[in-house]
């Protein structure tokens, strides 16, 4: 694996440079898996090697590696949580994305979601994650998250003061990512 860092200075804005990270991974890449992180992700320690022993198992053609600790759905996450962790699961899945600070998509389907997504003005974890609900996509969620979400003020103005945006469970790391999922 290799990566690229598309940066927004401020000018273009979320959405704008979110959807140029996507392009430019698809334009550039022979890869089956494309991954964008957000500036504000924090990887695993060997996340490169971590992703991709995740996604050779990966129960959907989207995944997130990441599952938050602040909204949305926080008391079904948590129980999804334990269900996963009582049946020995590495994989949540939900219909749509929740979080977008790190996400994988399979290469193929990064250009339809780029052209459906265009018209959704809403946040971009949002707008992908309707995307991939209205197509019926699920979305996997790796656990333990390989990403953290550093803790800081959100640049789109939705910071509550209650609400830490930290992983539920980071690391150790699974002996194996070949099991079943389970629904939030």
């Amino acid at each position: 694996m290799h990566g690229q860092i598309t940066m927004d200075t401020g000018a273009r804005g979320s959405l704008v440079n979110h959807d140029l990270a996507w392009h430019q991974l698809a334009d550039r890449s022979d890869a089956d898996w494309l991954i964008v992180l957000e500036d504000d992700a924090v990887p695993c320690r060997d996340f490169l090697d971590r992703a991709a022993d995740a996604l050779a198992y990966a129960p959907s053609v989207a995944v997130s590696f990441y599952v938050g600790t602040g909204r949305p759905l926080g008391r079904r996450i948590i129980r999804a949580l334990l269900a996963a962790e009582q049946a020995g699961n590495v994989w949540l899945t939900n219909p749509g994305l929740l979080w977008g600070v790190g996400v994988a998509l399979r290469a193929d389907i990064v250009k339809p979601m780029l052209d459906g997504v265009t018209e959704i003005r809403r946040p971009y974890d949002e707008r992908m994650g309707e995307w991939l609900a209205s197509h019926k996509i699920p979305v996997a969620y790796t656990l333990p998250s390989l990403v953290d979400h550093e803790d800081g003020q959100s640049i789109i103005g939705t910071d509550r003061p209650e609400m830490v945006r930290k992983a539920h469970k980071l690391g150790p790391m699974p002996l194996s990512w070949k099991t079943p999922a389970t629904a939030i």
